[in-house]
């Protein structure tokens, strides 16, 4: 079964071919009644005559040999540049890893290459003998006929995605492509089918979506678990801030009574003692406070909008100067600094950060406070806040952001260890990160990044 031939166009040829002999008609004519002349005109004499039109009979003959042996030679070449390039086009449609085939009009599978047969499983001589509706589901038998229809109807390209029915039973998914067969006169004769076995890659798009379906399903489940955790964490702080409050305002209270009231009463020691309470009093409610203000961080909405940073930085500079107004402190804020986040977060952010520093740089004679930008190496800014204040170990570094994690004495610097991890929350929110650098004595610096696409 031939699987690819070149159909010559040969009303063409005919028409070359009659053009041809009909110049070679025109010249042959031409010559003979021209030569004719030219002979009696060169020679009076009848042997001469008689001579010359020998010579001019064997020069038409030779003429007309050399004449017919280029056109022969010519039409070999071509024919074998022709048939060459059938055998090359044919040896690439026969290896074709898709199934090409070629159908008459009743439906008949005429053509059937390599990759057909591996597709379907029936070999190339088996499929002589075979239609393409055994190729067809059961409930697809009417496709070929339509298929058909639509191709005698004058479409020239057909491409659409179906199913397959291969020897063994198996259902396979195809993308198939459909293209008219003529003749040399342009007479329809067949219809040529090239499938493309799409069974994996409609399998890995179903898994996809069966993915993608249970991601949803995950993120659903998980933000359930997450509004009960903030409905749990909003009773919590609600806890927080007035059933506690209330016996720890209680005990606070009554400890300053009794040091009012009955200070003649008690031993040195045991108003020391009650001292000592109202001071705890004071610190737990000031640890009330901060774990309140990182509950907020975590649960407030964002309003991302373009902050000017350099302002931020130097107002709340002025508010610590306010508080302290007899230290002296050498605070720079790098001008045109600017940055996309929420203004009332990232003002936390500066609050706490330059809070820091202007706390560890008490015990310097010589402070000295920078707020800056720099770019890292994809040119994205990095915020920072150095000082020259304490400093501290790196290898402890790990611990800085975390809640309650103190890496000074309160004797030395008070505070509850939260605002660092305030900063990290914040700065998390912002599709940022936050990181520290320092040395023990020498002061540290605070870095951290916004995301650009925050907002």
């Amino acid at each position: 079964m031939a699987f690819y031939s070149v159909n010559g166009t040969k009303r063409n040829d005919r028409l070359t071919a009659g053009w041809l002999a009909f110049g070679y008609l025109a010249v042959a004519c031409v010559w003979i009644l021209m030569s004719d002349r030219l002979v009696a005109m060169v020679a009076r004499d009848a042997d001469v005559q008689l001579a010359l039109q020998h010579v001019k009979g064997v020069g038409f003959v030779v003429v007309t040999a050399v004449f017919l042996y280029v056109l022969v030679l010519r039409e070999l070449r071509a024919r074998s540049a022709g048939e060459s390039a059938s055998r090359m086009l044919a040896t690439v449609l026969r290896n074709s890893s898709d199934a090409i085939s070629v159908l008459d009009l009743g439906g008949r599978i005429v053509a059937w290459n390599h990759g057909a047969e591996r597709m379907y499983g029936w070999t190339e001589k088996e499929a002589e003998e075979l239609e393409v509706r055994r190729l067809l589901p059961e409930e697809g038998q009417s496709e070929i006929e339509e298929l058909l229809a639509r191709i005698r109807g004058g479409e020239a390209l057909v491409t659409y995605p179906t199913r397959r029915r291969t020897r063994d039973g198996r259902l396979v998914d195809v993308w198939l492509t459909a293209t008219r067969v003529s003749d040399e006169t342009g007479q329809l004769t067949g219809v040529a089918l090239t499938e493309h076995d799409v069974t994996a890659e409609l399998a890995a798009s179903r898994e996809v979506v069966r993915l993608n379906a249970e991601l949803e399903e995950r993120v659903r489940l998980r933000t359930r678990q997450l509004e009960t955790a903030n409905a749990e964490l909003e009773s919590f702080s609600y806890s927080v801030s007035h059933d506690l409050r209330a016996p720890l305002r209680a005990i606070d209270g009554f400890s300053r009574a009794l040091l009012e009231d009955c200070a003649g009463q008690l031993s040195s020691t045991g108003q020391n003692y009650l001292e000592r309470v109202t001071r705890a009093c004071g610190r737990m409610g000031q640890l009330i406070d901060d774990l309140l203000e990182l509950s907020r961080t975590t649960r407030a909405p964002m309003s991302v909008a373009t902050v000017d940073l350099s302002r931020v930085a130097e107002q709340v500079a002025s508010d610590l100067r306010a508080t302290e107004p007899g230290r002296e402190v050498e605070i720079r804020v790098a001008k045109d600094l600017s940055a996309r986040a929420d203004p009332v977060l990232l003002r936390a952010v500066m609050q706490n950060l330059v809070g820091n520093a202007w706390k560890f740089t008490s015990q310097k004679s010589v402070a000295v406070i920078e707020v800056g930008m720099e770019c890292d190496q994809e040119g994205q800014p990095v915020y920072f806040v150095r000082d020259n204040g304490a400093g501290f170990d790196m290898q402890f570094a790990g611990k800085l952001f975390g809640p309650f994690q103190r890496l000074h004495s309160e004797s030395e610097f008070p505070g509850t260890g939260i605002g660092l991890a305030t900063v990290a929350r914040i700065v998390g929110r912002h599709g940022g990160r936050v990181w520290a650098e320092g040395r023990p004595g020498e002061g540290a610096t605070i870095r951290f990044t916004l995301s650009p696409e925050a907002g």
